[in-house]
């Protein structure tokens, strides 16, 4: 019998849950059934989880029952260096866009000292202002990673409550450094076409649903074919770079997990 469609069937199902009962509940049943599952077919258990891409729907916007499934005993331990990594992940964009500039590095250190217990929350804090500083600069990268390390740093103890946070941003910051490369390449009239939009999009973050479509609409009426050449070559470069940053991410997780599983 072919037990690995058995085993990735409970696997998702722990991430998918059941609406007619609580999801951690039905979570941590069938997580249970499928490690007994694995121990029976002697298995190592971190290399099924493996298997199972991401695992296999969008495991961030369920990480938190995941991770009680995977008996993680302390946050500290394992979510909040995490929490770090997904920064740092992002810090050789910043230093090849900013040579010299090691403030954030400088934050993010502090951080992981703290998730380690050797630095106290005044030291965390002043790291956040210096990101905090950052953050206030001129640039969409510094806007984006200064609220990175501003986030992880504001609420240590809410691990579980930034992770989703800190993943939404990290991989967007993947995926635009990969669009702005990848339409490099293009011809000047759709670079030009990009610059436009990426500069009036960071002064105007905060647009409604409604104030992105006339945006995109002024572009595309300004640079006509230029436009849907830049965008299209922009979005393929950036699904591409968030789904390798994801995957990147989700191994790192099990990495950390193997080395304090819980209980």
């Amino acid at each position: 019998m072919d037990t690995q469609p058995a085993l990735l069937t409970l696997l998702r199902a722990a991430v998918t849950g059941d609406k007619t009962r609580s999801t951690t509940a039905v979570s941590l049943d069938r997580y249970a059934q499928a490690r007994e599952l694995a121990r029976s077919l002697e298995l190592d258990w971190w290399t099924v989880l493996l298997a199972v891409p991401e695992p296999g729907l969008q495991w961030m916007n369920d990480v938190r029952p995941w991770l009680r499934c995977m008996e993680i005993a302390s946050h500290r331990s394992v979510l909040y260096p995490f929490c770090c990594d997904h920064v740092a992940r992002t810090l050789p964009l910043y230093a090849r866009a900013f040579p010299g500039d090691t403030r954030l590095h400088r934050s993010v250190a502090v951080a992981r000292r703290f998730a380690r217990g050797e630095a106290g929350l005044e030291a965390l804090q002043e790291a956040m202002a210096e990101g905090s500083v950052v953050e206030a600069e001129a640039g969409w990268m510094k806007q984006q990673l200064g609220r990175l390390v501003v986030t992880l740093c504001q609420k240590p103890e809410n691990n579980d409550g930034i992770l989703g946070q800190l993943h939404t941003l990290s991989i967007q910051i993947h995926g635009e450094v990969a669009a702005d490369a990848a339409v490099a390449e293009l011809p000047a009239e759709a670079q030009a076409a990009w610059e436009a939009y990426r500069e009036r999009m960071s002064r105007y973050q905060m647009l409604s649903v409604l104030g992105k479509k006339i945006l995109k609409q002024e572009i595309r009426n300004a640079f006509k074919g230029a436009w849907t050449d830049a965008r299209d070559t922009a979005q393929a470069a950036e699904d591409a770079a968030k789904e390798a940053e994801r995957r990147v991410l989700w191994t790192m997780l099990i990495d950390r997990l193997r080395q304090d599983p819980g209980p």
